[in-house]
């Protein structure tokens, strides 16, 4: 038997950032796109973009930068704040890992 736990973190007490948004967020460093970040995750574009919304609104800042489309596609890039969640995250990760203890991703 093995404990494993799911690290969040938190806004005002609330769970905003889980395993499946940090992933999320490392998709969109990677992919340049929401859109590409989604089909990564095998999550659909709405529901990606309704978790970006979802963390803006909780720290009151912009996570995802986004420019629209056309012909050649969109782009998105995580702000400097949303690079920081990412590191900030990926401490939380760390810190329960030297513990012991395996985190659930």
């Amino acid at each position: 038997m093995e404990v494993r736990v799911k690290v969040f973190l938190c806004s005002d007490g609330r769970p905003v950032i889980g395993p499946g948004r940090y992933a999320l967020l490392r998709a969109i460093e990677k992919e340049g796109t929401v859109k590409g970040a989604a089909k990564r995750l095998g999550w659909s574009y709405e529901y990606a973009r309704k978790s970006i919304r979802a963390m803006e609104e909780a720290f009151g800042r912009k996570v995802v930068e986004t420019k629209r489309g056309g012909s050649k596609g969109g782009r998105a890039r995580l702000t400097d704040f949303g690079r920081r969640l990412v590191r900030e995250y990926e401490r939380a990760l760390k810190k329960v890992t030297e513990r012991g203890v395996k985190p659930i991703l």
